[in-house]
């Protein structure tokens, strides 16, 4: 479609060179050079390649690749010239100076071409490559410096930045400044010539075919451009001397008049560089203009009014040295028709947008202005001024900041200057006074356009009034002007207040900025800006951004006259006032006296007091506005305030107490100011120091705090008032003493601490806390507070200050603990509030009392808050929090403290405070951990896991207080764990267990041992108490604290860790049994340790531990040994049993163990004997349910029976004595054998009947004909005399009584049915009638709804095997009088009991109301089912859901189909 076609690819293994490699072998291989003098005429696009000759005189580069880079420079291609020039520069870098100075005669060529290449980047690039030769040929570059200078000399100034500072910092490097003239000098024909023909010949574009037309006028503007620029610095830098040799040359381009046209060039860029020409012929050559003032005065007064904002100033500036340097420049030109009429067009448009630029040059032209141009002064400087106030008016300035400000400089110093001239014509000033000042100061106030104008005008206005003020010695001229501007601009101020049609807050706004500037009459103009300014350390803000330059100072007269202005002022507004009530007049009057901020202007309104004139401005005024809420109150009472301390004694006094009378948002103004402002007045101090407004303050504080829990803060302004009164109350002033009584102070802190601990009924916790928490900070985050920290006179008639500030703290802290006020949880960010305020009071506490001095008097503090905590671990359940803000505490109070050693030691001394206090206040309590022992170890005796020395003696109490002891211990271990972890997340830490071990043992070892001791009881608990109410409770807590233990243990030494064992191990002889249960869980549940086997090694093999307490280590680590090592020391116990000692058979001399035992009385033993009966009683239960029962004989089941026969009814003989069996001994005692008999009966009745296949059919008839009887009555009677005589469980014995009744009902579920009825019940001794059976189920279902399970059970299954002679019993009924059936209904047992099942299920279905309806029971019975035995889940089909069945046992069918469970329990699906 008319393109290139593609070239066909260049085949492999192709041997012939492309072009570019042939060109380069072309080079490498011949002598050729550039012919210079073919390029003479221009022709820059010959390449080297194909315009070569040889030339003898001249070397071609020594190295190649030279050669081929400068070939490269001759391609159009912009990219691969840019690219040859990169690597020129490098291949330069790495060259030897022969080499490079073997560049130089092609280089001059080259370079020319390449510094007015069209692509800037090219330019640059050949500027940096020219740089890095010249560098390196140093002097070998001066025979072609003439050549190279002038393209090198002008691309100083290229267009392109980066191009020109290239070539200027090679010109630079090059010629140091001591030689920088001596070149220009050397080569300034060379300069010239070639500036003249870029500018005159322009040869340079004589070869244009190869580039746009718009290519080729960019070319020429940057060539003017660039040269004109530097023709500019040219003359510059010449000396006049060397510039007046060369008059003759530089006059050859001077007298050209295609020079003078670029003054109209279309290009801006041309005009401007050919004014900086001008400029500089005007400065360094002056007399090359002598012939040519005609063209200066057109170029410069043509071009007054130019557009261009670049141009512009330098027309101006030319046009102001031609005036300087041309003598006869006006007769050049008419100025009535040129510069005039360009004059007045300027002016009026305002500068033409260039107002910056052109008027700050009016002054010096009015000044060059000879007076014989001027055919008619008064109308010329009318017409002057006149087009400046138009100018006033253009968007233009009135828009710009700048520009305005221009405009108004200029127009007061073109005003003065006139003044100046013309001082002894008084009218004629007085004319320019009237006719142009005092209109635009009166439109200035007025016109809101002028905005941006107002400050420089009247800054300027003030300016020139102070200045004629100072010469009015020296003509009359300056006195009358001043007298006039008083009396004209009091006038017109006074007329523009009453105009309704003027916007006053305009207005007011103009007239206070015109008097301050007026007061300050050489105030310099503070520009507006954007920019932060930062101040140093030391740096004050009137240094960094006021203005505090030197004030002029008006002398006595004239500053009467201000004052005269502003008094008047002050009287026209109130005058206003009197008839406008308009808040806007009054807050206009208190800024102009706040402002104006005079002495002298307050004393003479307070004089004004005693005048009786009501368009007077006076103090009675201001407190006739402060009635009215919609006037500036603030400032008012200010105003109030100034006057009020130049009054009389008297006078203060009564205006003081007629504040009393205001309301409370002014009244609190008031309070501020005077505080703030006036606090050493004597009478406004006595007056701040009251009672009377001590109760007002108190009201205001209430007043704040119900507004804020109502939700009615009032407004934003008014909430801000109160919040600065109360914390500048509580700033201690520059005598050392608060503005406001000490009382007064105290009662603020009681209400502050009242709202936190008691909220007002119905209100939001949130609101109280967060305004407490606010306010708290506010008032104490700048002051140690040490005056009110210090009192601690608790004996004084006041509660100290000090007092009810640590009681806030306490408040605050406690609520922090908790996260909840008056039991309602508070939000995280009204806790973080409050967090940062009590710690930033025992911040302040702290450092007040200076506690790395003496600290105790800070311990009274601490101890304040240590009491709190009691009482929360005391009354409120456990929170983390309580422990976190504990550790705060500490930290904030040491956090001020630099040594690191004196900050450990406090904070250590703070921790043992706090855990002294907790334990303390759990005096009353520790017992109640012995008492958990002895429950451990009664259930331990009960379960045969262990045998003591002494019968163990359990006293009443009650259990539960034992989990204030593990809340304690929780709250200590938690406390250590945080500043153990904070202590590895932050090297600013402070308890170091890192530290040696003798520290941990001293300090925190006892706390440690003591949360261990908690602990192991707690699982001591846990493991024999699980069905217990108790266990419910103490389970969780037993978490949290194992949780505590290990994270501190855990984190702790190798080192520490090994020395707490050691003092646990240490502490066995005290401790006893429970030493072992401390180490075993240390080992098992907290480290997780596998050195279980050495530890209890090293243990066993301990000679100081007594031969008991062997055994007890034995029992105790059982569970954690392995079974070799458990066989090991079984074999070792019966070697030791196998040889008793002497004592031994003296003890039992009378009988042989165990033979002897199984006949003993059990009503007298002593307590070695009970061990040895129930450790007998064991040994036999195992034998009997273990693989050893077919080892015994005929023989040993008789003895076995025999002794269990005697043992049961020696049991049922005393078990109406109550305390017998009431001991652990005794309990312990029945629990064995009553174990051990019903493993027997279960073994010959129940399911395990085959494990007795090998006795004999007379052994089984023998027992149930002969043992059966004489055991399972004694049985039945000894399970309903303890059940007639359970205690209550919340008693010590009531817990263990649990456990003994577990042992007790084994036997009595496995009595067959026949051996029931015919039991001695101990209540059927009082019945006489013949439905023996009806009886005994009537008074067994009462224990049904026992609440302890054992004894349900024991009923239900003695009700279930009386329910046989109940039927039979009801048969006799039925037949007897079976005529009536409801009378025979009536009298069947099976209805009575009946009645009883459904008082119990009424029950059951109330107490699992709530847990069907929550979904639990559907949980339940899902697991229920699926942990069923597949033998089980027959009988009949429900529906589940709708795809699937299941079988479920009949007995839960009726259930799972019962209308009140709303067939929830029916959509569990049986996997």
């Amino acid at each position: 479609m008319g393109g290139k076609h593609k070239q066909a690819q260049r085949t492999k293994n192709n041997a012939r060179p492309s072009s570019s490699g042939r060109s380069a072998e072309l080079l490498r291989n011949s002598s050729l050079v550039v012919d210079f003098a073919s390029a003479k005429d221009g022709s820059s696009r010959i390449l080297p390649g194909f315009s070569l000759s040889q030339s003898e005189d001249t070397e071609s580069p020594n190295n190649a690749e030279f050669v081929l880079l400068m070939k490269k420079m001759y391609k159009k291609d912009s990219t691969t010239k840019l690219k040859a020039l990169q690597e020129f520069v490098d291949l330069c870098k790495r060259s030897d100076s022969s080499d490079v100075k073997s560049v130089l005669p092609q280089w001059p060529h080259i370079y020319s071409l390449l510094a007015g290449d069209i692509d800037h980047r090219v330019r640059e690039a050949s500027h940096q490559a020219h740089r890095q030769l010249a560098v390196l040929a140093k002097k070998n570059i001066a025979p072609y410096l003439k050549v190279i200078v002038g393209p090198w000399f002008i691309g100083q100034y290229d267009t392109y930045a980066p191009a020109a500072s290239a070539a200027r910092s090679a010109f630079q490097e090059v010629f140091p400044p001591s030689k920088f003239i001596e070149a220009i000098i050397f080569c300034q024909e060379e300069i010239f010539n070639y500036i003249f023909d870029n500018l005159i010949n322009q040869n340079v574009l004589s070869n244009s075919k190869n580039f746009t037309p718009e290519e080729m006028e960019a070319k020429l503007i940057r060539l003017l451009v660039s040269s004109l620029q530097s023709y500019a610095f040219y003359l510059q830098q010449l000396p006049i001397t060397v510039l007046k040799d060369s008059e003759q040359m530089n006059k050859k381009l001077i007298s050209s008049g295609k020079f003078w046209k670029y003054s109209c060039d279309k290009s801006p860029l041309v005009r401007s560089s050919w004014y900086l020409v001008l400029i500089a012929l005007c400065q360094n050559a002056p007399f090359l203009l002598d012939e040519a003032s005609s063209q200066v005065a057109h170029a410069v007064f043509n071009n007054l009014d130019e557009t261009d904002p670049i141009t512009l100033p330098l027309v101006w500036e030319a046009a102001l040295h031609a005036l300087v340097t041309i003598k006869d420049i006006w007769s050049q030109i008419n100025p009535q028709k040129v510069v005039l009429p360009k004059l007045w067009r300027v002016l009026q448009d305002g500068g033409q947008g260039n107002a910056a630029t052109i008027f700050p040059n009016l002054l010096p032209l009015l000044s060059k202005i000879p007076s014989q141009i001027l055919d008619d002064r008064e109308v010329f400087y009318r017409k002057f001024f006149d087009s400046m106030r138009n100018g006033f008016k253009q968007k233009s300035v009135q828009l710009s900041q700048s520009e305005s400000v221009a405009v108004s400089v200029s127009f007061i110093e073109c005003l003065r200057y006139v003044v100046m001239i013309h001082k002894e014509e008084p009218n004629f000033c007085k004319t320019l006074l009237f006719d142009q000042l005092i209109p635009v100061l009166k439109t200035s106030f007025t016109d809101k356009r002028w905005a941006l104008s107002t400050k420089a005008l009247y800054s300027q206005t003030a300016s020139l009034i102070y200045s004629w003020s100072k010469k009015t010695s020296e003509s009359s001229c300056y006195k009358d002007l001043v007298l006039s501007f008083w009396s004209e601009i009091s006038n017109l101020i006074a007329s523009q207040i009453h105009e309704t049609e003027i916007d006053f807050a305009l207005l007011s706004k103009n007239h206070l900025e015109f008097v301050v500037c007026l007061k300050n009459p050489n105030r310099p103009l503070k520009k507006e800006s954007l920019k932060v300014t930062f101040l140093e350390p030391e740096q004050k803000l009137d240094e960094a951004g006021s203005c505090s330059s030197e004030v002029k100072c008006w002398d006595e007269e004239e500053l009467g006259h201000i004052l005269n202005l502003v008094l008047h002022v002050l009287d026209d507004y109130t005058d206003e006032i009197h008839f406008s009530k308009s808040p806007s007049h009054v807050e206009a009057l208190v800024d102009l006296i706040l402002q104006f901020n005079s002495q002298e202007l307050v004393l003479k309104l307070a004089e004004n007091r005693n005048e009786e004139s009501e368009d007077s401005f006076t103090v009675d005024n201001l407190l006739m506005w402060l009635q009215d809420p919609a006037m500036p109150i603030s400032k008012i009472i200010r105003v109030l305030f100034l006057l009020l301390v130049q009054l009389p004694a008297e006078e203060k006094q009564n205006i003081l107490s007629l504040l009393y009378e205001l309301n409370n948002v002014v009244l609190q103004w008031c309070i501020v100011n005077a505080i703030s402002s006036h606090y050493d007045d004597p009478s406004i101090k006595a007056w701040l120091k009251s009672s009377r407004l001590a109760d007002i303050l108190i009201r205001i504080i209430k007043d704040a705090l119900n507004q804020t829990l109502d939700g009615h803060v009032g407004t934003e302004n008014n909430f801000q008032v109160t919040w600065d009164l109360f914390k500048r109350c509580f700033s201690r002033m520059s005598d050392g003493d608060f503005p406001v009584a000490t009382e007064t102070l105290t009662g603020i802190l009681k209400i502050l601490s009242s709202a936190l601990q008691v909220p007002p009924t119905g209100a939001d916790p949130n609101l109280s806390a967060r305004f407490v928490a606010d306010l708290t900070r506010a008032l104490f985050e700048s002051d140690p507070l040490v005056l009110l920290l210090t009192d601690t006179n608790q004996g004084s008639e006041h509660q100290p200050a000090g007092s009810v500030l640590c009681k806030l703290a306490v408040s605050m802290f406690t609520t922090c603990c908790t996260g909840q006020l008056q039991s309602v949880a508070l939000s995280s960010s009204t806790l973080a509030l409050l967090g940062s305020s009590w710690q930033l009071l025992i911040s302040s506490i702290a450092q007040a009392f200076q506690i790395q001095k003496d600290i105790n008097p800070f311990l009274e503090v601490v101890k304040r808050f240590a009491c709190s905590v009691c009482e929360m671990l005391n009354g409120t359940p456990w929170t983390e929090g309580i422990a976190m803000q504990t550790v705060t505490f500490m930290k904030v109070s040491a956090a001020h403290l630099t040594d690191p050693q004196q900050r450990d030691s406090i904070l250590a001394l703070l921790c043992n405070t706090f855990f002294l206090s907790v334990m303390e206040s759990l005096e009353s309590k520790k017992w109640t951990k012995d008492t958990i022992l002895d429950m451990c170890l009664a259930a331990e005796i009960l379960r045969n896991s262990i045998c003591t020395y002494s019968e163990v003696c359990v006293h009443e109490g009650d259990p539960e207080e034992f989990l204030a002891l593990v809340t304690a211990s929780i709250y200590i271990v938690t406390v250590l764990t945080k500043l153990q972890v904070e202590e590895s997340e932050d090297d600013s830490s402070n308890i170091k267990f890192s530290g040696s071990s003798a520290q941990l043992t001293d300090k925190y070892s006892s706390n440690i041992v003591e949360a261990l001791e908690t602990f192991t009881l707690c699982k001591l608990i846990l493991l024999h108490f699980k069905n217990d109410v108790l266990s419910t409770k103490i389970n969780p807590k037993c978490k949290v604290l194992k949780s505590g233990i290990k994270s501190l243990i855990t984190s702790m030494s190798s080192a520490d860790i090994e020395q707490l064992k050691n003092f646990i191990i240490s502490r066995i002889g005290e401790d006893k049994e429970l030493g072992f249960w401390i180490i075993k869980y240390l080992l098992s549940d907290i480290l997780s340790d596998k050195n279980v086997l050495n530890i209890f090694q090293n243990l066993r093999s301990d000679p100081h531990l007594e031969s008991l307490l062997h055994f007890h280590l034995i029992q105790i680590f059982s569970t954690l040994l392995p079974g070799e090592i458990l066989q090991e020391i079984s074999s070792d116990i019966v070697e030791k049993l196998e040889q008793p000692t002497e004592g031994d058979n003296q003890a039992y001399d009378e009988r042989a163990w165990p033979q002897g035992c199984l006949s003993v009385n059990l009503t007298c033993l002593s307590h070695k004997d009970v061990c040895m009966v129930i450790e007998t009683a064991d040994f036999l239960e195992a034998c009997v349910k273990g693989a050893w029962m077919k080892m015994l004989s005929p023989q040993n089941w008789d003895m076995v029976l025999c002794s269990v026969v005697k043992w049961v009814q020696h049991i049922a003989s005393v078990v109406e004595d109550l305390i017998w069996w009431r001991s652990v001994d005794h309990a312990g005692l029945i629990s064995s054998i009553f174990c051990l008999l019903a493993s027997i009966i279960e073994s010959i009745e129940g399911d395990q009947r085959e494990s007795v296949s090998h006795l004999s059919d007379d052994f089984i008839s023998e027992w149930r004909n002969v043992y059966a009887p004489e055991i399972y009555h004694p049985v039945i009677r000894v399970f309903l005399v303890m059940t007639e005589n359970k205690i209550s469980s919340s008693l010590v014995w009531g817990h263990i009584e649990k456990l003994l009744f577990e042992d007790v009902v084994r036997p009595v579920r496995t009595i067959p049915t026949g051996y029931v009825k015919d039991s001695p019940f101990p209540f059927l001794s009082d019945y006489s009638g013949d439905r023996k059976a009806s009886y005994l189920v009537n008074k067994l279902s009462a224990y049904l709804q026992s609440t302890e399970v054992p004894l349900q059970t024991g009923a239900y299954h003695l009700i279930l095997k009386l329910l046989p002679n109940i039927l039979a019993e009801d048969m006799k009924t039925v037949l007897s009088d079976g005529s009536d059936m409801e009378k025979v209904y009536e009298k069947l047992s099976c209805s009575h009991f009946q009645e009883k099942l459904s008082e119990v299920q009424s029950v059951v279905d109330t107490m699992l109301m709530d847990f069907r309806d929550s979904g639990h029971l559907s949980s339940l019975l899902f697991n229920l089912f699926r942990l069923l035995p597949e033998h089980l889940l027959h009988g009949c089909s429900v529906q589940i859901n709708p795809t699937s069945s299941k079988k479920v046992s009949s007995l839960f069918e009726y259930k799972l189909a019962a209308e009140e469970y709303d067939g929830t329990v029916l959509k569990f699906c049986l996997l």
